[in-house]
């Protein structure tokens, strides 16, 4: 579930360092 929302927060925030904090 984690990477799903990883990939939420990359589409949702394409121009955003938000998937980082994820990765």
């Amino acid at each position: 579930l984690a990477k799903l929302s990883h990939l939420n927060v990359q589409r949702s925030n394409l121009s955003d360092d938000g998937c980082d904090k994820f990765a």
